[in-house]
């Protein structure tokens, strides 16, 4: 039996190398490091209530803005509910919308066509009636449906 635990260690050392030198010390270097690591985390417990009571502190202390307050006077009061509306003779009334387009005065031409037509109203009709003011005539539109070739 202790001829095959020493062919098992035999082919073992083949396929598994030797540790680097030093191996022992860099796993307990890691092993401090993550000590102190650790102890890092429990000094930074009492500070965090600390830090909690600063920004409390500044932001009791810091100004703020003062509001301020407007008074307005109304021009004009409205009615409340249930009061009766003033007559329309009372009421303030807008300025009056100019119309569009502004109104411009009659040209020279404008003023000899609205003279024929107070002198001669028969004339002037005769005159600008033209065979071309017949009503425009559109065509039914006429649209073929479209061939298909059933998807393919």
């Amino acid at each position: 039996m202790g001829n095959d635990s020493d062919d098992l260690t035999a082919a073992m050392a083949q396929y598994i190398p030797e540790p680097r030198p030093g191996i022992e010390q860099r796993v307990l270097r890691h092993v401090r490091t993550a000590q102190k690591r650790r102890r890092r985390y429990w000094t930074l417990i009492p500070v965090l209530p600390l830090l909690v009571l600063l920004v409390l502190l500044l932001l009791m202390l810091w100004p703020r803005p003062v509001p301020v307050v407007v008074r307005v006077t109304p021009t004009r009061t409205l009615p409340l509910v249930g009061q009766a509306v003033p007559p329309a003779h009372k009421r303030h009334h807008r300025e009056k919308v100019q119309p569009f387009p502004t109104p411009a005065p009659l040209t020279e031409e404008e003023k000899a066509l609205q003279a024929l037509a107070a002198s001669r109203p028969q004339e002037a009709q005769q005159l600008l009636a033209h065979e071309d003011d017949k009503p425009i005539e559109i065509p039914q539109l006429q649209i073929p449906p479209l061939q298909s070739d059933g998807g393919r």
